[in-house]
């Protein structure tokens, strides 16, 4: 029984911070964008010399 109120506990308060918290700024919105760009780039421009080289 205890450790039933501890996970309703606990699967209330996650939502509710979650609701909470302040979202993201912009800029580092952003940036994670630009650096998940950046590694698409590489991965494609990786793969374009694996090919050349077989």
């Amino acid at each position: 029984m205890k450790q039933v109120k501890k996970l309703t506990v606990i699967a209330l308060l996650i939502p509710l911070s979650t609701a909470c918290s302040s979202p993201p700024s912009e800029s580092i919105v952003e940036g994670l964008i630009i650096a998940q760009y950046k590694q698409g780039d590489q991965i494609v421009s990786e793969m374009q010399a694996m090919i050349k080289h077989q």
